[in-house]
């Protein structure tokens, strides 16, 4: 069981998790977020603790045309 939150440069709270749903104790995240540094931090729900796995996606937008310098 865990707990997962992402908080931006102000260390403001963006979004968190505790479980996914009624039966699955998993906590998971799914959210676009505008370019820049964002904090990810998991915790052990109560006292629990062990290991954890954390997958990150990251896509690439292509510029609009009409913002392009040359």
């Amino acid at each position: 069981m865990s707990t997962i939150s992402v908080n931006g440069d102000s260390f403001s709270s963006i979004t968190s998790n505790d479980d996914i749903g009624f039966n699955n104790r998993q906590s998971q995240i799914v959210r676009d977020l505008d370019p820049g540094r964002y904090a990810v931090t998991v915790e052990g729900y109560g006292s629990a603790s062990g290991k954890f796995k954390l997958d990150v996606n990251v896509s690439t937008i292509p510029p609009d045309p009409g913002q392009i310098t040359l």
